[in-house]
């Protein structure tokens, strides 16, 4: 178990971003347009999609100019695009398109007007494009957001491109992203031999992702078991809450008579700064354990300049605990077992044991005998034997003899 805490240096310019309508761009127009005032001019907008957003019920209106929309991908999930066309510089032309916000296939609240312009004046062309953010659809009463307190995305203009080629082509690209201030990322990862169940996960980021999947639609709790892990992100957006990222998860350890595995990981704003946290226990029967067999180790990497955060929990088995009753080795039908081990008596009869005192000394000594130790103990044992029957054989001729004799 461990508790890691952060603090990055990472300045961010909130509330820079402004969403709205934008400076104009002056582009010098061709030579023959100042003469006869008459250049057949197209205006193409791009609307670029991001983080997984995507649009539906588009609409579009062109003021003073025939107009058409060009399809991005086939779902929408790229870009939207569309073009006005006048061969007259005058009175401007204007192309207007309203769409509902969709992200990872589901449907928001939000909306978002893109307005793209072309205006001439003493002999030069301006271009312009402005995107606002609302709540509901803006023409039924939709509200419109401030970009710096209340949107949850980004919609700026992000480029432009004249080609004087035929058509007079300039291309406004306008770009919609998230507006992301925290993220704190998690990863439950059960090692070999442990396996989690009855999962829970709670969390007050309402821009949330488990397994990849929005939380809505995420498939919770699902059992993991080495090497399956669990991912979430969740993130504080812009305009949809002041508190932390943060999440928390509790799983059973299955199998284990009792013990749970209980986590949190959490990334906070403070100014020019971010804030991170996380921990992990282990539990028994809901109350802490003093020494479970079970460990959760976590481990904090931050992905992104401080404000995202990923804190991986690695869950596992405590080294030499539950090893279980030792069964005694069964003997084989019909074998003899080891012979026991005999206590060497009180006595010290060197002639009658001459091997078993440097075999004990050795022992003693706590040396490992090698082979050619054992092969000159085995010897002197031998030559001391051998010692001891010729002197003894010497004794009984000497008795012989004096029968013999007397």
């Amino acid at each position: 178990m461990g508790r890691h805490w952060g603090r990055s240096r990472v300045l961010r310019a909130a509330g820079a971003i402004v969403a709205g309508t934008l400076a104009a761009i002056a582009v010098a127009a061709p030579a023959q347009a100042a003469d006869d005032e008459h250049d057949e001019h197209r205006l193409h907008t791009v609307l670029q999609l991001t983080d997984e957003i995507a649009m539906d019920s588009a609409r579009y209106v062109f003021e003073n100019s025939g107009g058409w929309t060009v399809d991005g991908a086939p779902s929408g999930t790229e870009f939207l695009a569309w073009t006005a066309e006048s061969d007259l510089l005058a009175p401007p032309i204007q192309a207007t398109m309203v769409a509902h916000v969709v992200e990872n296939g589901l449907s928001t609240p939000f909306w978002v007007r893109v307005v793209s312009a072309r205006n001439y004046s003493e002999g030069a062309t301006f271009y312009d494009a402005g995107c606002d953010v609302f709540r509901g659809d803006p023409d039924v009463g939709g509200t419109l957001l401030d970009p710096a307190e209340g949107s949850p995305y980004t919609c700026e203009k992000t480029g432009i491109q004249y080609d004087p080629g035929e058509g007079n082509i300039t291309t406004l690209t306008v770009t919609i992203s998230s507006l992301i201030w925290t993220t704190a990322r998690g990863i439950v990862a059960p090692q070999s031999g442990v396996t989690l169940t009855n999962g829970t996960f709670e969390t007050s980021a309402p821009h949330t992702f488990i397994d990849g999947m929005p939380q809505a639609v995420a498939a919770l709790p699902r059992e993991l078991g080495f090497p399956d892990q669990l991912t979430w992100a969740s993130s504080a957006r812009n305009g949809e809450s002041t508190a932390p990222a943060r999440a928390e998860f509790t799983y059973d350890i299955q199998g284990s008579g009792g013990y749970t595995v209980t986590g949190w990981a959490s990334t906070a704003k403070d100014g020019a700064y971010f804030d991170h946290g996380a921990d992990c226990d282990i539990l028994h029967d809901g109350q802490p354990a003093a020494s479970p067999p079970f460990r959760c180790q976590v481990d904090g990497l931050d992905l992104a300049s401080g404000g995202d955060w990923q804190a991986v929990f690695r869950v596992s088995r405590v080294t030499g605990t539950d090893v279980g009753v030792i069964e005694p080795t069964p003997t084989p039908p019909g074998s003899t077992p080891p012979a026991a081990a005999i206590p060497p008596s009180g006595g010290s009869d060197a002639d009658a044991h001459p091997a078993t005192a440097p075999a004990a000394s050795l022992a003693a000594s706590g040396s490992d005998a090698s082979p050619q130790a054992t092969i000159i103990l085995g010897t002197a044992a031998v030559l001391l034997g051998a010692g001891v029957l010729i002197v003894s054989g010497r004794r009984a001729r000497r008795r012989a003899s004096r029968v013999r004799g007397g």
